[in-house]
Protein backbone atom coordinates (compact mmCIF):
# COMPACT_ATOMS: atom_id res chain seq x y z
CA UNK A 1 0.00 0.00 0.00
CA UNK A 2 1.73 3.01 -0.75
CA UNK A 3 1.31 6.68 -1.67
CA UNK A 4 -2.05 7.26 0.26
CA UNK A 5 -4.03 10.14 0.36
CA UNK A 6 -3.06 12.33 3.63
CA UNK A 7 -6.96 12.30 4.56
CA UNK A 8 -7.36 8.24 3.95
CA UNK A 9 -3.78 7.80 5.36
CA UNK A 10 -4.85 9.93 8.70
CA UNK A 11 -8.10 7.82 8.54
CA UNK A 12 -6.88 4.84 8.13
CA UNK A 13 -4.27 5.26 11.18
CA UNK A 14 -7.49 6.29 13.89
CA UNK A 15 -9.48 3.16 12.29
CA UNK A 16 -6.42 1.13 13.57
CA UNK A 17 -6.14 2.30 16.64
CA UNK A 18 -9.65 1.88 17.16
CA UNK A 19 -9.60 -1.79 16.48
CA UNK A 20 -6.82 -2.36 18.48
CA UNK A 21 -7.28 -0.41 21.58
CA UNK A 22 -10.71 -2.26 21.17
CA UNK A 23 -8.66 -5.93 21.53
CA UNK A 24 -6.21 -5.07 23.84
CA UNK A 25 -9.35 -3.52 26.09
CA UNK A 26 -10.13 -7.46 26.23
CA UNK A 27 -6.89 -8.47 27.52
CA UNK A 28 -6.88 -5.98 30.38
CA UNK A 29 -3.63 -4.13 28.90
CA UNK A 30 -3.09 -0.21 28.41
CA UNK A 31 -4.33 1.15 25.27
CA UNK A 32 -0.79 2.69 25.31
CA UNK A 33 0.49 -0.26 23.94
CA UNK A 34 -2.53 -0.44 21.45
CA UNK A 35 -1.26 2.67 19.76
CA UNK A 36 2.43 1.83 19.21
CA UNK A 37 1.14 -1.79 17.86
CA UNK A 38 -0.94 0.46 15.53
CA UNK A 39 2.19 2.22 14.63
CA UNK A 40 4.06 -0.77 14.06
CA UNK A 41 1.71 -2.04 11.98
CA UNK A 42 1.25 1.47 9.82
CA UNK A 43 5.05 1.59 9.05
CA UNK A 44 5.25 -2.25 8.06
CA UNK A 45 2.44 -1.98 5.76
CA UNK A 46 2.06 1.89 4.68
CA UNK A 47 4.81 3.90 3.26
CA UNK A 48 4.57 7.40 4.02
CA UNK A 49 4.60 10.32 2.31
CA UNK A 50 6.93 13.70 3.88
CA UNK A 51 3.79 15.61 4.07
CA UNK A 52 2.25 13.32 6.27
CA UNK A 53 4.87 12.49 8.44
CA UNK A 54 5.33 16.14 9.34
CA UNK A 55 1.43 17.01 9.70
CA UNK A 56 1.12 13.44 11.66
CA UNK A 57 4.12 14.86 13.81
CA UNK A 58 2.58 17.92 14.41
CA UNK A 59 -0.33 16.20 15.05
CA UNK A 60 1.32 14.60 18.44
CA UNK A 61 2.56 17.50 19.20
CA UNK A 62 -0.44 18.85 20.02
CA UNK A 63 -1.12 15.67 22.09
CA UNK A 64 1.87 16.28 24.21
CA UNK A 65 0.84 19.67 25.08
CA UNK A 66 -3.11 18.68 25.76
CA UNK A 67 -1.29 16.09 28.19
CA UNK A 68 0.86 18.53 30.02
CA UNK A 69 -1.84 21.11 29.97
CA UNK A 70 -4.06 18.40 32.05
CA UNK A 71 -1.03 17.79 34.62
CA UNK A 72 -0.88 21.45 35.41
CA UNK A 73 -4.57 21.24 35.86
CA UNK A 74 -4.53 18.39 38.22
CA UNK A 75 -0.92 19.31 40.09
CA UNK A 76 -2.12 21.01 42.65
CA UNK A 77 0.52 22.50 45.34
CA UNK A 78 -1.93 21.55 48.26
CA UNK A 79 -1.99 17.75 46.83
CA UNK A 80 1.60 17.74 46.81
CA UNK A 81 1.72 19.41 50.52
CA UNK A 82 -0.54 16.60 51.88
CA UNK A 83 1.08 13.39 50.22
CA UNK A 84 3.58 13.99 52.92
CA UNK A 85 7.25 13.43 54.09
CA UNK A 86 6.87 9.23 53.25
CA UNK A 87 5.83 10.19 49.48
CA UNK A 88 8.62 13.02 48.95
CA UNK A 89 11.48 10.80 50.20
CA UNK A 90 10.21 7.77 48.31
CA UNK A 91 9.84 9.88 45.35
CA UNK A 92 12.99 11.17 45.68
CA UNK A 93 14.66 8.26 46.77
CA UNK A 94 13.83 6.22 44.18
CA UNK A 95 14.54 8.82 41.16
CA UNK A 96 18.02 9.28 43.10
CA UNK A 97 18.93 5.64 42.65
CA UNK A 98 17.31 4.81 39.70
CA UNK A 99 19.40 7.11 37.81
CA UNK A 100 22.54 6.16 39.73
CA UNK A 101 22.09 2.17 39.00
CA UNK A 102 20.95 2.66 35.88
CA UNK A 103 23.78 5.24 34.49
CA UNK A 104 25.91 2.26 35.97
CA UNK A 105 24.15 -0.26 33.80
CA UNK A 106 23.75 2.27 30.24
CA UNK A 107 27.39 2.38 30.64
CA UNK A 108 28.16 -1.27 30.61
CA UNK A 109 26.01 -1.87 27.64
CA UNK A 110 27.34 0.55 25.18
CA UNK A 111 25.63 4.05 26.04
CA UNK A 112 27.97 7.12 25.62
CA UNK A 113 27.79 9.40 28.99
CA UNK A 114 24.97 11.61 27.79
CA UNK A 115 22.43 8.85 26.29
CA UNK A 116 23.43 6.96 29.62
CA UNK A 117 22.12 9.69 31.36
CA UNK A 118 19.06 10.58 29.23
CA UNK A 119 18.53 6.64 29.23
CA UNK A 120 18.14 6.51 32.82
CA UNK A 121 16.52 9.45 33.90
CA UNK A 122 13.64 8.02 31.42
CA UNK A 123 14.06 4.87 33.49
CA UNK A 124 12.82 6.36 36.49
CA UNK A 125 9.33 8.30 35.49
CA UNK A 126 6.12 5.81 36.35
CA UNK A 127 2.79 6.27 34.50
CA UNK A 128 0.66 7.93 36.97
CA UNK A 129 -2.88 7.85 34.53
CA UNK A 130 -1.77 4.06 34.35
CA UNK A 131 -1.16 3.33 38.13
CA UNK A 132 -4.16 4.93 39.31
CA UNK A 133 -6.42 2.83 37.00
CA UNK A 134 -5.13 -0.04 38.08
CA UNK A 135 -5.93 0.78 41.85
CA UNK A 136 -9.01 2.10 41.32
CA UNK A 137 -10.03 -1.17 39.33
CA UNK A 138 -8.90 -3.04 42.21
CA UNK A 139 -10.60 -0.57 44.84
CA UNK A 140 -7.09 0.27 46.41
CA UNK A 141 -6.94 3.19 45.66
CA UNK A 142 -7.54 5.02 49.34
CA UNK A 143 -5.53 1.92 50.87
CA UNK A 144 -1.98 2.91 52.25
CA UNK A 145 -0.23 1.24 49.63
CA UNK A 146 -2.40 3.53 47.31
CA UNK A 147 -2.27 6.41 48.75
CA UNK A 148 1.61 6.14 49.15
CA UNK A 149 1.75 5.35 45.73
CA UNK A 150 0.08 8.03 44.24
CA UNK A 151 1.73 10.56 46.41
CA UNK A 152 5.29 9.55 45.25
CA UNK A 153 3.97 9.40 41.44
CA UNK A 154 2.74 13.25 42.12
CA UNK A 155 6.38 13.62 42.99
CA UNK A 156 7.55 11.88 40.02
CA UNK A 157 5.86 13.93 37.39
CA UNK A 158 6.84 17.10 39.32
CA UNK A 159 10.59 15.56 38.64
CA UNK A 160 9.64 14.74 35.52
CA UNK A 161 8.70 18.57 34.47
CA UNK A 162 11.73 19.70 35.73
CA UNK A 163 13.84 17.32 33.68
CA UNK A 164 12.18 18.25 30.58
CA UNK A 165 12.93 21.75 31.26
CA UNK A 166 16.47 21.07 31.49
CA UNK A 167 16.92 18.96 28.44
CA UNK A 168 15.29 20.96 26.11
CA UNK A 169 17.21 24.06 27.50
CA UNK A 170 20.49 22.57 26.39
CA UNK A 171 21.95 23.11 23.26
CA UNK A 172 22.33 20.38 20.29
CA UNK A 173 26.13 20.75 20.92
CA UNK A 174 27.08 18.87 24.02
CA UNK A 175 30.40 20.46 24.14
CA UNK A 176 29.17 23.85 24.11
CA UNK A 177 26.93 23.64 26.77
CA UNK A 178 26.11 27.28 28.13
CA UNK A 179 26.05 26.47 31.76
CA UNK A 180 25.30 30.52 32.39
CA UNK A 181 22.77 30.28 30.14
CA UNK A 182 20.71 27.36 31.67
CA UNK A 183 21.12 29.12 34.33
CA UNK A 184 19.41 32.00 33.64
CA UNK A 185 16.80 30.17 31.36
CA UNK A 186 15.91 27.88 35.11
CA UNK A 187 15.69 31.22 36.73
CA UNK A 188 13.69 32.65 34.00
CA UNK A 189 11.59 29.84 34.37
CA UNK A 190 11.22 29.58 38.08
CA UNK A 191 9.86 33.85 37.81
CA UNK A 192 7.06 32.70 35.80
CA UNK A 193 6.42 29.33 37.63
CA UNK A 194 5.90 31.67 40.81
CA UNK A 195 3.94 34.04 39.02
CA UNK A 196 1.83 31.81 37.40
CA UNK A 197 1.17 30.23 40.67
CA UNK A 198 0.51 33.76 41.95
CA UNK A 199 -2.24 34.86 39.18
CA UNK A 200 -4.06 31.05 39.64
CA UNK A 201 -4.28 31.57 43.38
CA UNK A 202 -5.76 35.73 42.65
CA UNK A 203 -6.67 36.35 39.36
CA UNK A 204 -7.03 33.14 36.86
CA UNK A 205 -10.35 31.62 38.89
CA UNK A 206 -11.96 34.88 39.21
CA UNK A 207 -12.10 35.15 35.24
CA UNK A 208 -12.85 31.18 34.55
CA UNK A 209 -15.81 31.95 36.74
CA UNK A 210 -17.32 34.64 34.52
CA UNK A 211 -16.98 32.09 31.70
CA UNK A 212 -17.80 28.87 33.08
CA UNK A 213 -21.77 29.36 32.64
CA UNK A 214 -21.85 29.37 28.72
CA UNK A 215 -20.65 25.72 28.51
CA UNK A 216 -19.70 25.92 24.69
CA UNK A 217 -17.41 29.38 25.59
CA UNK A 218 -15.68 28.02 28.44
CA UNK A 219 -14.89 24.68 26.08
CA UNK A 220 -13.62 27.09 23.30
CA UNK A 221 -12.14 29.19 25.78
CA UNK A 222 -9.95 26.46 27.57
CA UNK A 223 -8.63 25.23 24.20
CA UNK A 224 -7.76 28.73 23.28
CA UNK A 225 -5.86 29.30 26.25
CA UNK A 226 -4.48 26.03 26.64
CA UNK A 227 -2.60 26.31 22.76
CA UNK A 228 -2.25 30.36 22.72
CA UNK A 229 0.07 30.70 26.22
CA UNK A 230 1.73 27.23 25.57
CA UNK A 231 3.12 29.29 21.97
CA UNK A 232 3.35 32.75 23.71
CA UNK A 233 5.62 31.09 26.67
CA UNK A 234 7.55 29.16 23.20
CA UNK A 235 8.46 32.81 21.95
CA UNK A 236 12.42 33.51 21.47
CA UNK A 237 11.98 35.54 24.40
CA UNK A 238 11.27 33.62 26.92
CA UNK A 239 13.31 30.18 25.18
CA UNK A 240 10.60 27.92 26.92
CA UNK A 241 9.14 24.68 24.61
CA UNK A 242 5.62 25.00 23.80
CA UNK A 243 5.11 21.48 25.66
CA UNK A 244 6.55 23.27 29.34
CA UNK A 245 4.19 26.58 27.95
CA UNK A 246 1.08 23.70 27.86
CA UNK A 247 1.56 22.26 31.40
CA UNK A 248 2.15 26.40 32.80
CA UNK A 249 -1.16 27.30 31.34
CA UNK A 250 -2.96 23.75 32.76
CA UNK A 251 -1.67 25.04 36.09
CA UNK A 252 -2.59 28.60 35.80
CA UNK A 253 -6.35 27.48 35.88
CA UNK A 254 -5.47 24.60 38.83
CA UNK A 255 -6.63 26.51 41.14
CA UNK A 256 -9.99 27.57 39.90
CA UNK A 257 -13.41 25.96 41.01
CA UNK A 258 -13.81 25.36 37.07
CA UNK A 259 -10.86 23.12 37.03
CA UNK A 260 -12.23 19.89 37.13
CA UNK A 261 -14.91 20.97 34.39
CA UNK A 262 -12.16 21.89 32.08
CA UNK A 263 -10.53 18.62 32.79
CA UNK A 264 -13.12 16.18 31.91
CA UNK A 265 -14.28 18.39 29.20
CA UNK A 266 -10.26 18.41 27.26
CA UNK A 267 -9.26 14.62 28.21
CA UNK A 268 -11.45 13.34 25.33
CA UNK A 269 -9.22 15.75 22.84
CA UNK A 270 -5.70 14.97 24.67
CA UNK A 271 -6.16 11.26 24.01
CA UNK A 272 -7.01 11.58 20.48
CA UNK A 273 -4.04 13.74 19.92
CA UNK A 274 -1.71 11.72 22.64
CA UNK A 275 -2.84 8.75 21.07
CA UNK A 276 -1.17 10.14 17.51
CA UNK A 277 1.73 10.61 19.47
CA UNK A 278 2.43 6.98 20.75
CA UNK A 279 1.09 5.93 17.00
CA UNK A 280 4.48 8.27 15.91
CA UNK A 281 6.02 6.19 18.30
CA UNK A 282 5.07 2.75 17.04
CA UNK A 283 5.98 3.90 13.79
CA UNK A 284 9.44 4.51 14.30
CA UNK A 285 9.85 1.00 15.13
CA UNK A 286 11.00 -1.77 12.32
CA UNK A 287 11.45 -5.44 12.30
CA UNK A 288 15.71 -4.90 11.81
CA UNK A 289 15.28 -2.32 14.19
CA UNK A 290 13.33 -4.39 16.93
CA UNK A 291 16.14 -7.38 16.24
CA UNK A 292 19.03 -5.27 16.52
CA UNK A 293 18.02 -3.54 20.08
CA UNK A 294 15.98 -6.24 21.79
CA UNK A 295 18.83 -7.55 23.60
CA UNK A 296 19.32 -4.19 25.20
CA UNK A 297 15.79 -3.38 25.58
CA UNK A 298 15.16 -6.76 27.80
CA UNK A 299 18.10 -6.05 30.20
CA UNK A 300 16.63 -2.48 30.84
CA UNK A 301 13.00 -4.15 30.97
CA UNK A 302 14.18 -6.29 33.78
CA UNK A 303 15.90 -3.42 36.08
CA UNK A 304 12.91 -1.63 35.66
CA UNK A 305 10.32 -4.83 36.67
CA UNK A 306 12.64 -5.94 38.61
CA UNK A 307 15.00 -3.28 40.46
CA UNK A 308 12.82 -0.17 40.34
CA UNK A 309 10.19 -1.79 42.71
CA UNK A 310 13.05 -3.78 45.09
CA UNK A 311 14.50 0.06 45.46
CA UNK A 312 10.85 1.44 46.29
CA UNK A 313 10.73 -1.98 48.97
CA UNK A 314 14.43 -0.82 50.51
CA UNK A 315 13.06 2.41 50.95
CA UNK A 316 10.02 1.76 52.99
CA UNK A 317 11.37 -0.13 55.16
CA UNK A 318 13.60 2.15 56.29
CA UNK A 319 10.96 4.07 56.87
CA UNK A 320 9.26 1.68 58.98
CA UNK A 321 6.79 -0.01 56.77
CA UNK A 322 6.42 -3.50 56.57
CA UNK A 323 7.82 -5.20 53.47
CA UNK A 324 3.84 -5.68 52.10
CA UNK A 325 3.32 -2.68 51.52
CA UNK A 326 6.98 -1.95 50.56
CA UNK A 327 6.23 -4.62 47.82
CA UNK A 328 2.62 -3.25 46.57
CA UNK A 329 3.71 0.49 46.47
CA UNK A 330 6.72 -0.76 44.16
CA UNK A 331 5.12 -2.65 41.50
CA UNK A 332 4.00 1.15 41.11
CA UNK A 333 7.36 1.86 39.48
CA UNK A 334 7.52 -1.25 37.64
CA UNK A 335 6.82 0.34 34.33
CA UNK A 336 7.90 3.72 32.59
CA UNK A 337 5.80 6.23 31.90
CA UNK A 338 4.07 8.58 28.74
CA UNK A 339 7.05 10.76 30.27
CA UNK A 340 9.83 8.60 29.84
CA UNK A 341 9.09 8.48 26.12
CA UNK A 342 7.71 12.19 25.60
CA UNK A 343 11.60 13.08 27.69
CA UNK A 344 13.16 10.86 25.00
CA UNK A 345 11.61 12.13 22.18
CA UNK A 346 12.94 15.66 23.55
CA UNK A 347 16.43 14.04 23.78
CA UNK A 348 16.07 12.67 20.30
CA UNK A 349 15.56 15.92 18.53
CA UNK A 350 18.34 17.77 20.42
CA UNK A 351 20.97 14.90 18.81
CA UNK A 352 21.71 13.67 22.34
CA UNK A 353 20.54 10.27 21.62
CA UNK A 354 20.18 8.02 18.46
CA UNK A 355 16.57 7.07 16.86
CA UNK A 356 17.72 3.19 17.68
CA UNK A 357 17.99 4.09 21.47
CA UNK A 358 14.54 5.65 21.37
CA UNK A 359 12.82 2.09 19.95
CA UNK A 360 15.10 0.83 23.01
CA UNK A 361 12.83 2.94 25.44
CA UNK A 362 9.97 2.30 23.30
CA UNK A 363 10.34 -1.63 23.38
CA UNK A 364 11.07 -1.15 27.33
CA UNK A 365 7.63 1.01 27.88
CA UNK A 366 5.29 -1.90 25.68
CA UNK A 367 7.03 -4.82 27.75
CA UNK A 368 6.73 -3.24 31.25
CA UNK A 369 2.90 -1.52 30.65
CA UNK A 370 2.19 -5.62 29.76
CA UNK A 371 3.67 -7.29 32.34
CA UNK A 372 3.69 -5.33 35.23
CA UNK A 373 0.03 -4.63 34.80
CA UNK A 374 -0.63 -8.38 35.79
CA UNK A 375 1.67 -7.89 38.25
CA UNK A 376 -0.47 -5.39 40.07
CA UNK A 377 -3.68 -7.20 39.22
CA UNK A 378 -2.47 -10.05 41.01
CA UNK A 379 0.10 -8.32 43.82
CA UNK A 380 -1.56 -10.52 46.41
CA UNK A 381 -0.42 -13.67 45.13
CA UNK A 382 2.74 -12.61 43.72
CA UNK A 383 3.85 -11.56 47.75
CA UNK A 384 2.69 -14.90 48.62
CA UNK A 385 4.75 -16.36 46.45
CA UNK A 386 7.99 -14.30 46.85
CA UNK A 387 7.06 -13.97 50.77
CA UNK A 388 9.95 -16.54 51.87
CA UNK A 389 12.54 -14.69 50.11
CA UNK A 390 11.70 -11.13 52.13
CA UNK A 391 12.12 -12.70 55.54
CA UNK A 392 15.05 -10.83 56.28
CA UNK A 393 12.79 -8.01 56.50
CA UNK A 394 9.43 -9.80 57.28
CA UNK A 395 9.93 -11.28 60.30
CA UNK A 396 7.09 -12.22 63.31
CA UNK A 397 9.50 -10.11 65.66
CA UNK A 398 9.22 -7.31 63.65
CA UNK A 399 7.85 -4.35 65.38
CA UNK A 400 9.00 -1.29 63.53
CA UNK A 401 5.54 -0.61 63.14
CA UNK A 402 4.81 -0.75 66.87
CA UNK A 403 5.58 2.55 68.46
CA UNK A 404 4.40 2.15 72.28
CA UNK A 405 3.04 -0.62 73.82
CA UNK A 406 4.25 -4.58 75.31
CA UNK A 407 3.66 -7.84 74.18
CA UNK A 408 1.39 -8.82 77.29
CA UNK A 409 -1.65 -6.47 76.34
CA UNK A 410 -4.68 -8.26 76.55
CA UNK A 411 -8.58 -7.58 76.89
CA UNK A 412 -8.15 -4.51 74.74
CA UNK A 413 -9.81 -2.29 71.93
CA UNK A 414 -8.25 -2.10 68.58
CA UNK A 415 -9.19 1.30 66.69
CA UNK A 416 -8.66 1.35 63.24
CA UNK A 417 -8.65 4.32 61.40
CA UNK A 418 -8.34 7.66 63.36
CA UNK A 419 -9.51 10.54 60.88
CA UNK A 420 -12.96 11.73 61.42
CA UNK A 421 -14.84 9.31 63.22
CA UNK A 422 -12.02 7.87 64.77
CA UNK A 423 -10.95 10.94 65.93
CA UNK A 424 -14.17 11.88 68.24
CA UNK A 425 -14.04 8.51 70.06
CA UNK A 426 -10.60 8.82 71.16
CA UNK A 427 -11.91 11.14 73.77
CA UNK A 428 -14.18 8.75 75.36
CA UNK A 429 -12.22 5.58 74.92
CA UNK A 430 -9.82 4.61 77.40
CA UNK A 431 -5.82 5.08 76.70
CA UNK A 432 -4.90 2.34 78.85
CA UNK A 433 -7.04 -0.48 77.32
CA UNK A 434 -7.11 0.93 73.89
CA UNK A 435 -4.49 0.13 70.78
CA UNK A 436 -4.97 2.40 67.63
CA UNK A 437 -4.01 1.26 63.64
CA UNK A 438 -3.75 4.38 61.32
CA UNK A 439 -1.63 3.89 58.31
CA UNK A 440 -0.56 8.23 58.49
CA UNK A 441 2.83 8.00 60.15
CA UNK A 442 2.52 11.86 60.69
CA UNK A 443 -0.88 11.26 62.96
CA UNK A 444 0.66 8.22 64.45
CA UNK A 445 3.79 9.74 65.82
CA UNK A 446 1.43 12.64 67.59
CA UNK A 447 -0.12 9.97 68.92
CA UNK A 448 2.44 7.86 70.25
CA UNK A 449 4.09 11.03 71.54
CA UNK A 450 0.71 11.29 73.53
CA UNK A 451 0.82 8.00 74.91
CA UNK A 452 -1.60 5.95 73.41
CA UNK A 453 -0.52 2.52 71.95
CA UNK A 454 0.05 2.60 68.43
CA UNK A 455 0.92 0.38 65.24
CA UNK A 456 1.78 1.99 61.74
CA UNK A 457 -0.06 0.05 58.93
CA UNK A 458 -3.20 -1.05 56.71
CA UNK A 459 -6.00 -3.22 57.98
CA UNK A 460 -5.21 -4.93 55.10
CA UNK A 461 -2.40 -6.00 56.35
CA UNK A 462 -2.43 -9.59 58.64
CA UNK A 463 1.22 -8.98 60.05
CA UNK A 464 -0.07 -5.36 61.05
CA UNK A 465 -3.24 -6.29 62.73
CA UNK A 466 -1.19 -9.37 64.49
CA UNK A 467 0.88 -6.38 65.81
CA UNK A 468 -2.17 -4.74 67.48
CA UNK A 469 -2.60 -7.88 69.20
CA UNK A 470 -6.06 -8.33 67.46
CA UNK A 471 -6.39 -12.37 68.40
CA UNK A 472 -6.17 -11.10 72.19
CA UNK A 473 -8.86 -7.91 71.71
CA UNK A 474 -11.79 -7.75 73.39
CA UNK A 475 -13.57 -4.70 71.05
CA UNK A 476 -12.60 -4.03 67.35
CA UNK A 477 -13.68 -0.95 65.88
CA UNK A 478 -12.78 -0.44 61.90
CA UNK A 479 -13.80 3.35 61.06
CA UNK A 480 -12.14 2.87 57.48
CA UNK A 481 -14.71 3.23 55.03
CA UNK A 482 -13.58 1.34 52.31
CA UNK A 483 -16.32 -1.74 52.02
CA UNK A 484 -13.42 -4.20 50.60
CA UNK A 485 -10.39 -3.62 53.44
CA UNK A 486 -13.33 -4.19 56.04
CA UNK A 487 -14.64 -7.48 54.19
CA UNK A 488 -10.46 -8.51 54.41
CA UNK A 489 -10.36 -7.89 57.87
CA UNK A 490 -13.73 -9.66 58.45
CA UNK A 491 -12.21 -12.78 56.63
CA UNK A 492 -8.80 -12.82 58.57
CA UNK A 493 -10.95 -13.01 61.98
CA UNK A 494 -12.33 -15.81 60.97
CA UNK A 495 -9.01 -17.64 60.92
CA UNK A 496 -8.96 -16.87 64.89
CA UNK A 497 -10.29 -19.42 67.42
CA UNK A 498 -11.86 -16.62 69.41
CA UNK A 499 -12.43 -12.82 67.52
CA UNK A 500 -13.19 -9.83 69.11
CA UNK A 501 -16.75 -8.07 69.03
CA UNK A 502 -16.52 -6.11 65.71
CA UNK A 503 -17.72 -3.00 64.64
CA UNK A 504 -17.57 -1.90 60.72
CA UNK A 505 -18.72 0.64 59.15
CA UNK A 506 -20.64 0.63 55.59
CA UNK A 507 -22.51 3.05 53.20
CA UNK A 508 -25.24 1.73 52.18
CA UNK A 509 -27.76 -1.30 53.23
CA UNK A 510 -25.86 -3.86 50.34
CA UNK A 511 -22.61 -3.19 52.07
CA UNK A 512 -24.19 -3.51 55.54
CA UNK A 513 -25.31 -7.35 54.79
CA UNK A 514 -22.69 -8.44 53.08
CA UNK A 515 -20.71 -6.97 56.33
CA UNK A 516 -22.92 -9.04 58.74
CA UNK A 517 -22.92 -12.34 56.34
CA UNK A 518 -19.24 -12.23 56.88
CA UNK A 519 -19.17 -12.11 60.54
CA UNK A 520 -19.16 -8.34 62.07
CA UNK A 521 -21.32 -7.89 64.98
CA UNK A 522 -22.16 -4.46 64.85
CA UNK A 523 -22.76 -2.06 61.23
CA UNK A 524 -22.91 1.43 61.38
CA UNK A 525 -24.10 3.56 59.05
CA UNK A 526 -22.78 7.35 60.05
CA UNK A 527 -25.17 9.33 57.91
CA UNK A 528 -27.44 7.19 58.23
CA UNK A 529 -27.23 7.56 61.87
CA UNK A 530 -26.57 10.98 62.31
CA UNK A 531 -29.69 11.71 60.08
CA UNK A 532 -31.49 10.20 63.04
CA UNK A 533 -30.14 11.63 65.21
CA UNK A 534 -30.56 15.53 63.81
CA UNK A 535 -34.26 14.26 63.14
CA UNK A 536 -34.69 13.43 66.76
CA UNK A 537 -33.60 16.64 68.20
CA UNK A 538 -35.62 18.49 65.67
CA UNK A 539 -38.36 16.82 66.52
CA UNK A 540 -37.81 17.15 70.34
CA UNK A 541 -37.24 20.83 69.37
CA UNK A 542 -40.32 21.30 67.76
CA UNK A 543 -42.36 19.68 70.78
CA UNK A 544 -40.86 21.51 73.34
Amino acid sequence: MHGLDLFYEISLLVFLAGLFSILFKLIKQPLVLAHIFTGAVLSFFVTRSAESVEFIDTLSKFGITFLLFLLGLELKFSELRSVGKVALITGIGQIVFTVLIGLCINLLLGFNLIESLLVAVALTFSSTIVIVKLLSDKKEINSLHGKISVGFLLIQDFCAIIALILITSLTDNVSSINLWGILFLLAKTVFIFAFIVYLSENVFPKIVKLISYNHELFYIVSIAWALGFASFLSLPFFGLTIEIGGFLAGLALANSVESTQIISRVRSLRDFFIMIFFVTLGASLTFNNIINVLPISIILSLFVLVGNPFIVLIILRRLGYSTKIGFKCGLAVAQISEFSLILAVAGMQKGFISNDTLSILTLVAAFTFTISTYMIMHSDKLFKIFESLFKIHNTNNDTSNVYSFSDDIKNHIVLIGVHRMGQSMLKFLPKDKLVIVDFDPDKIKRLAKEGYKVVLGDVSDVEILELAKVRDANILVSTVPSFEENLILLTYLKILKTKPEVYVIAHDDVDKQDLKANGADHVIMPYSYTGEKLAKSITKNLQD
